[in-house]
Formats: structure tokens, sequence, C-alpha cells
């Protein structure tokens, strides 16, 4: 392999990193038009046996998860795992913890994302989002009873 190679997969692999910060900053702030940013036209984004095909579909499925639900929340994602990188595509893994509220009630979860990247027009953006939600629970209930139930 070229050092013109390694050094474009590299940038790649930086731009992984960046994506998926830029994805946890707009979910957090809730910002619709920051979420369409960092996806390919063609994105599919699967949560459970769910899944939502195209951009638009993508988008309209953050809106109805945030409507009438003003609780700030955060996510952290961490140990990202690079999967496969080229210049013009990437596989990632990484783990998120997040942490909102609902109805009054301190909420904490994690799981994994199983990402694919693509360039578009130039650009890295998502191409699939594979969310795995393990855990979500109260604080109050805390989340060793949870645990019990994921798989290892």
């Amino acid at each position: 392999m070229s050092d013109d190679e390694r050094v474009a997969r590299l940038e790649t692999a930086e731009e992984v990193r960046g994506l998926l910060a830029e994805y946890a900053r707009a979910c957090d702030r809730r910002d619709l038009e920051g979420v369409a940013a960092v996806l390919d036209p063609d994105a599919v984004l699967t949560a459970g046996d769910h899944s939502w095909l195209g951009r638009d579909e993508v988008v309209a499925f953050f809106r109805a998860q945030w409507s009438g639900d003003p609780a700030p929340q955060r996510h952290f994602i961490s140990t990202i795992a690079l999967d496969r990188v080229t210049p013009n595509d990437a596989e990632a893994t990484s783990y998120f913890l997040h942490v909102t509220a609902a109805a009054g009630r301190s909420l904490i979860g994690w799981g994994s994302y199983r990402d694919t990247f693509v360039r578009h027009d130039g650009v890295l953006v998502f191409r699939t989002k594979d969310i795995t939600m393990d855990v979500q629970v109260g604080l109050d209930e805390g989340w060793a009873a949870a645990l019990m139930g994921v798989a290892r």
C-alpha cells in the first residue's frame, strides 16, 4: 500500500470519528437538519425490528421520537472500532451511553451502533445505522436487574 493510500485511509478514519460526533451533537440538539446533513440520500436506519429507508424516512423517525419530549439528552459514543476503511467507504462498530429524562424520571441507557459510511458527492456520510439498545432504565430502579437480561 502506498503512502498516499495510507493517508487517504487515515483521513477517512478521522472523518468517521467526526461523523459519529456530529451525529451525537445533532441528536442532543434535536437538530433535524443536522441529522439530515450526515445521511446519504439512500440511508437506512434500523432500530430493533424496524427499518426506515431513505433520508426523509430516517429524519421522520427522529422527528417522531423527539416530538413532545422537551427533556435534554446526551449521547456519549465510545470504543469506536473501525472494521473496514477505504478512501471511499468504511464500516464501524461503537458503543453509546445515553442519558435523558422522561416523566420526571432520570433515565440511562446504552447499546451499540453498527454503521456503514459512503462518499456522496465527495463527502463521507452514513449509509446505514443499526441501533441496538441493550438497556434503558430509570436511575431510581438501577440497572443491575436490567443487566440480567442483556446477552453477553
